[in-house]
């Protein structure tokens, strides 16, 4: 997933619950390579309820 990719599928999420969202995300690890940053964008769409089912298996598989 890009950053461009994430950041359309996050444009409508309210301010506060994407904060707590990515909150929680850098609670489970903190990114430092091109692989963690994919796996956080992923945890915050999943958080968000905004992951789809595929997203969810990648996430679960690279953690």
């Amino acid at each position: 997933m890009t950053v461009h990719e994430f950041l359309t599928r996050i444009a409508e999420i309210d301010d506060a619950a994407l904060r707590r969202a990515v909150a929680q995300a850098l609670a489970v690890e903190r990114p430092c390579s091109p692989e963690s940053y994919r796996r956080l964008y992923l945890r915050v769409l999943m958080i968000v309820g905004n992951g789809s089912t595929c997203a969810s298996r990648i996430a679960h598989r690279a953690a």
